[in-house]
């Protein structure tokens, strides 16, 4: 074989390797809220988060908004997803105990989308949490219409047990 020939084979091989590999999004929280605690229920319910996408060959980060990445886009198809929780506290921990995704409809639709609940895309078969992990594929289906969700991640505070939501979306395009 030539020495070009071998040289294309072996980028090929780093390429198919890359598209295999989990996309990592790191979410660090940076204000705790306690989805169950009575001040929750007077305002944000959201815990405050900074969100960090790992470079791949296949997904972008959206466009910050006040600053903040909220939004990532994945591109080409079935993708795994490697979800890492942090705390920006020294010493605090989070675990991930979950995680639920809506599917958003499409403006030309207006109408309500025909899996809301997005089960056709991301396959709870496919959900493995360890630790301050936690894994999930992602199985758009290649040459589909743009599609956005919008998810949460169900995360429990390791020395008290409360609960929090850290809630961006993800759009899926060909």
């Amino acid at each position: 074989m030539s020495t070009a020939k071998t040289q294309a084979s072996r980028r090929a091989a780093i390429n198919a390797q890359k598209f295999g590999q989990p996309l990592h999004v790191t979410l660090t929280v940076t204000k705790f809220v306690d989805v169950l605690a009575s001040e929750a229920h007077e305002g944000a319910r959201g815990t405050l988060y900074d969100m960090l996408v790992d470079k791949h060959p296949r997904a972008v980060p959206g466009a910050p908004v006040k600053g903040k990445l909220t939004t990532f886009q994945i591109y080409g198809g079935e993708a795994t997803i490697c979800f890492e929780v942090k705390s920006k506290v020294r010493g605090e921990q989070f675990l991930p105990v979950g995680i639920a995704f809506r599917r958003q409809p499409h403006p030309a639709s207006g109408g309500a989308p025909a899996d809301p609940l997005a089960r056709d895309t991301f396959s709870y078969a496919s959900l493995h949490m360890s630790g301050r992990q936690l894994k999930i594929t992602d199985h758009f289906r290649q040459g589909g219409p743009r599609i956005r969700y919008k998810f949460s991640v169900i995360i429990q505070r390791r020395h008290d047990g409360a609960l929090g939501i850290i809630d961006p979306d993800i759009i899926n395009e060909s």
